[in-house]
């Protein structure tokens, strides 16, 4: 084998290489954290009064997760008065593990979803709600 073979060897493998990483990148799939991402960004100062009410409580909503169930607790404070709002359990592998429910709370403040239609894996929590006309908002981490 003399020079020029091996110079002409080397140069297809570095091309293959090239177009190997090129179409692998191409092929790849990426969630975004949201379909509307702009939309939600400028309304994100509510979020943050929200998070800050959240706060403000004496004490926080709580998820417990136990015998194939999240158990939802609102905090004692706005037991009292109707609460409604959202809960998205969001998945950061991939968008289509992500849930969504109503919260619909008891008379005790709670309220239960089965997880069995869920894929095992983490989940961030996303819990929105509203209370006596103040908005409130908590992210919990949690492992179904």
């Amino acid at each position: 084998m003399n020079w020029g073979r091996g110079i002409i060897i080397v140069f297809v493998l570095f091309a293959a290489f090239i177009f190997y990483i090129a179409y692998s990148s191409m092929t790849t799939h990426f969630d975004l954290v949201s379909d509307e991402y702009y939309k939600e960004e400028i309304e994100y100062q509510k979020v943050i009064d929200s998070k800050q009410n959240a706060k403000n409580l004496k004490s926080q909503i709580s998820l417990k997760v136990e015998d194939q169930k999240v158990k939802i607790l609102l905090p004692d404070e706005l037991k009292e008065n109707p609460t409604s709002g959202k809960i998205h359990f969001y998945s950061v592998l991939n968008a289509k593990r992500d849930q969504q429910f109503p919260l619909t709370f008891d008379q005790n403040g709670e309220q239960v979803i089965q997880v069995d239609k869920f894929v095992p894996g983490n989940y961030t929590a996303k819990i929105s709600y509203t209370n006596s006309g103040q908005d409130y908002y908590t992210e919990i981490p949690v492992k179904l």
